[in-house]
């Protein structure tokens, strides 16, 4: 079969010029044969929506949306393509409803599965969040008490050279005037002490108020 023989076959039927006009009838098998080739994968997604419209008005009169139907099918272990559900809308109602209500209850038992999921996380959460609270405290508390043992030994130290201070004192000077002398009175105020929020303790910020020979004085430590 020759060239102009095929196409010719191919024309049959077409109206007007175009099945006999050897020109007009290559552009018309040509511009038919394109057409074709589109309309082959049109078709599919043609009849795809016509389908999902008639499972849509199926479901919606189960009180059921569309994707939510066909999301749950594979949970239900449905294994019905969409041809078949489109059919068994329009011509089983009865088949249609008995699928809906199984996915219905298939939807309600992953629901329940997703709610005990986020409560569980939902706990760890808590539960998380009070261990670090509860370590937060103890790491308050154990800095505090480290502050407050510093200080306490800061002071201890101060008040020991003091009392060595005034032993040597007392050695080197004469009886009597050692007997006029009033013993230092060493009264320790409240240390205050910062405390960075890297953990380090700021510059020395802690004094001692004493009185020696009439003469009040605060001194750093």
């Amino acid at each position: 079969m020759t060239r102009k023989e095929k196409f010719a076959q191919l024309a049959k039927g077409f109206q007007g010029r175009h099945k006999n006009v050897k020109k007009l009838q290559i552009l018309a098998v040509q511009r038919a044969l394109q057409y074709q080739t589109r309309d082959r994968r049109k078709k599919k997604r043609y009849h795809r929506s016509l389908w999902a419209q008639q499972i849509g008005g199926g479901t919606k009169e189960h009180g059921v949306s569309y994707a939510t139907f066909v999301n749950h099918l594979a949970e239900a272990k449905i294994m019905l393509n969409r041809k078949i559900l489109a059919e068994l809308a329009q011509y089983e109602p009865l088949t249609f409803r008995a699928i809906v209500e199984e996915v219905r209850s298939m939807m309600i038992v992953r629901r329940k599965q997703v709610l005990e999921t986020i409560m569980d996380q939902a706990r760890e959460k808590m539960a998380r969040e009070t261990l670090e609270r509860e370590w937060n405290l103890h790491r308050d508390r154990c800095k505090k008490l480290d502050i407050e043992a510093l200080v306490m030994e800061r002071e201890q130290d101060i008040i020991a050279q003091t009392q060595a201070y005034d032993k040597g004192n007392a050695f080197a000077a004469a009886p009597e005037t050692v007997a006029e002398k009033e013993p230092p009175t060493l009264r320790p105020q409240t240390a205050v002490v910062w405390v960075t929020a890297s953990g380090w303790l700021s510059p020395p910020l802690c004094f001692m108020e004493a009185t020696w020979d009439g003469v009040h004085m605060w001194i750093p430590f």
